[in-house]
C-alpha cells in the first residue's frame, strides 16, 4: 500500500462523509459527525500516525499499531486517522470488507468523545460481524452502566467475565468485568444515587 500526501488528503476528506462509513449501516451518519467533530476541515499530513519505514508506506497492520500508540498517548485526532485509514484499507472510498479492529477502535474513540450511543452500537455491529472479542462487550458493558442500564451492562459484563475466563491476555478484562459486576451487586454503579 503506498499513500502519498494526496491520497491521505483524499481519505480525510471522504471519512468526513456519511458514505464512507455505509459499511456500517446505521452508524454510518453519527461516524461522519463523530468524525468532522474531531477533524472538521479534514484529516492532513500531520495526522497519519505512522511515517514511513525504511523508504517504505507502512502495512495496514502497521498504522494499525501506531494508531493504538497515539490513543494511548491522548492523540485521538491522530489515532482517530490511523484507525479511518485502517478501516478503508487506505482508500479514500468506503471498503468492501472494513478492517474491524479498527472499528472497534473508533467506537472506544466515540466513548471518550462522550458518544456512548454510537460506541455500543458499533460494539453491537462488530459481534454481529463475528469480531466477538471480550473487550467490546467490555466497552458495550461500560457505557451501559455509565449510562445507568444496569441489565444491559450486567449483561455485557458477565458475557466478558466469562468469556475472558482461562484467557491470560484478558486477564485484565476480566477482572475489570467482575469488578463492575460486585459494584452493581451491591448497587455502586457511576449513576447510582448516594447513600445517605
Amino acid at each position: 500500500m503506498l499513500l502519498r500526501d494526496s491520497d491521505i488528503e483524499r481519505i480525510g476528506h471522504a471519512a468526513l462523509t456519511t458514505a464512507f462509513w455505509t459499511p456500517l449501516g446505521t452508524c454510518a451518519e453519527a461516524m461522519a459527525e463523530l468524525i468532522r467533530s474531531i477533524h472538521p476541515g479534514g484529516a492532513g499530513r500531520h495526522d497519519l500516525p505512522i511515517e514511513p519505514i525504511d523508504g517504505d508506506q507502512p502495512s495496514i497492520e502497521h498504522i494499525y499499531a501506531g494508531a493504538c500508540r497515539h490513543f494511548g498517548l491522548g492523540l485521538r485526532p491522530a489515532a482517530a486517522f490511523g484507525f479511518l485509514t485502517c478501516y478503508s484499507g487506505g482508500q479514500a472510498r468506503p471498503p468492501e470488507r472494513p478492517h474491524l479492529p479498527s472499528v472497534f477502535g473508533l467506537a472506544v474513540i466515540a466513548a471518550h468523545e462522550n458518544r456512548p450511543e454510537l460506541a455500543t452500537e458499533l460494539g453491537y455491529w462488530l459481534i454481529g460481524q463475528g469480531f466477538d472479542h471480550p473487550r467490546v462487550s467490555l466497552l458495550i458493558g461500560t457505557c451501559a452502566l455509565n449510562g445507568g442500564e444496569v441489565g444491559e451492562a450486567r449483561r455485557a459484563l458477565t458475557t466478558v467475565a466469562r468469556r475472558a475466563r482461562g484467557n491470560p491476555k484478558f486477564r485484565e478484562d476480566q477482572h475489570t468485568a467482575q469488578r463492575l459486576l460486585i459494584g452493581i451487586q451491591f448497587g455502586v454503579t457511576p449513576n447510582a444515587p448516594e447513600r445517605e
